[in-house]
């Protein structure tokens, strides 16, 4: 007998074991129900506990309630039993029955505390079987998973004909012979195949942030956030944006870089694209500093800004903010995935043609190798 309730307690359990009174109370109920006393004996069980359990009502009856569970689960069910107590009622734990063929049945189970008078009865189970929420979990899981391979086949297969695709427009860009109105339609191949070439790139890092562990490495923020600008040399529209970075070139922390480079590469883009056109002073400022245990990144700019709506489906798959945006729209979900993946934090903030402030924090990772931290600058 596994008791552990006062012994002050007085036991009603004749009148809670009526059969009216069981019936009333459990009526409506389409879960297996158990009624037990403060010993834990059990008083009642339905006809879906004998389906469920394997074992005829009539022997369910006076089973301990402990003997109805794995042994593993003694030291859960005492805290759950002592938490329904406190509270009176808890709900939808899940845990595992015992039946009587031996198998393991997984259920959500909720308990709840009956009492008379202010004394207490006893306690009512309800149990709610997960086979079938089990088995369409590991169905979907699997489907997921032949959606990824999909996914993965088909982002890898469609790199090749564009990488043909493209060698073959700049071997014709080349031609003097090609006829002016011929290599105007050239160049709308050569930008569509661009355009083609961003969205597959987007969606390879996608798949990366997916299923690829994290390389963990010391990483020099301001040289990598330098490395990355640079990229940038030849996007349109870049040299009309000032670029100024406030890093301490001590300044390190250990995570991946290529997530956090992705990451950091998506928000300048988006600085890069959405500057205002009718002026000549865009700026885009980038600052690095210690936060926590690990490090903050604000990527502040004066561009054209989000409204609140704007902001709050910013992080979405496949939204573009503004009308006359191009891409795929994945660059700040993927930024949100590859950041979250790392344990950080991407938030976001601005105000119509006011900019946009963009903040990444990343923690400090242990190393495998010598599972110690890095100090930060």
């Amino acid at each position: 007998m596994h008791q552990f309730l006062p012994n002050t307690i007085t036991s009603r359990v004749e009148g809670l074991s009526s059969s009216k009174y069981i019936a009333s109370l459990v009526k409506g109920i389409a879960d297996m129900v158990l009624i037990f006393d403060e010993n834990y004996r059990v008083i009642y069980a339905n006809q879906i506990a004998e389906e469920l359990l394997c074992i005829p009502s009539d022997e369910l009856v006076d089973h301990n309630i402990y003997d109805l569970f794995p042994k593993q689960q003694f030291e859960f069910l005492q805290a759950l039993l002592q938490e329904t107590m406190e509270k009176e009622q808890v709900y939808n734990r899940r845990t595992q029955f015992q039946t009587g063929k031996g198998q393991k049945v997984p259920v959500s189970i909720s308990f709840s505390v009956l009492a008379m008078d202010g004394e207490l009865e006893g306690f009512m189970l309800v149990a709610k079987d997960n086979r079938h929420l089990m088995q369409a979990t590991d169905a979907l899981k699997q489907k997921n998973e032949q959606l990824e391979r999909l996914f993965y086949r088909m982002s890898h297969d469609l790199q090749g004909p564009l990488a043909s695709i493209q060698g073959m427009l700049e071997l014709a860009g080349i031609e003097d012979s090609v006829p002016e109105n011929l290599r105007t339609y050239l160049n709308y191949i050569q930008t569509s195949a661009d355009k083609l070439k961003h969205t597959l790139h987007s969606l390879m890092e996608l798949q990366y942030a997916n299923e690829k562990e994290a390389t963990i490495t010391e990483v020099s923020l301001r040289e990598m956030l330098e490395s990355v600008i640079d990229e940038f040399d030849r996007y349109p529209g870049r040299k009309e944006v000032l670029f100024h970075l406030t890093a301490n070139p001590n300044l390190k922390v250990a995570t991946d870089e290529r997530v956090v480079a992705n990451s950091v590469r998506s928000i300048i883009e988006n600085s890069i694209k959405f500057r205002k056109t009718n002026t000549s002073d865009s700026v885009t400022k980038i600052s690095v500093r210690s936060y926590k245990n690990g490090v903050k990144i604000k990527i502040k700019d004066n561009g054209l800004g989000m409204d609140r709506t704007m902001q709050q489906r910013a992080f979405n798959m496949f939204y573009r903010g503004h009308e006359h945006a191009e891409g795929s729209g994945l660059g700040l979900f993927i930024a949100k995935s590859n950041i979250e993946k790392l344990g950080g934090e991407i938030t976001l903030k601005g105000q119509p043609f006011l900019g946009t402030e963009v903040s990444i924090y990343i923690p400090c990772h242990s190393f495998k190798e010598n599972n110690s931290k890095v100090l930060l600058g």
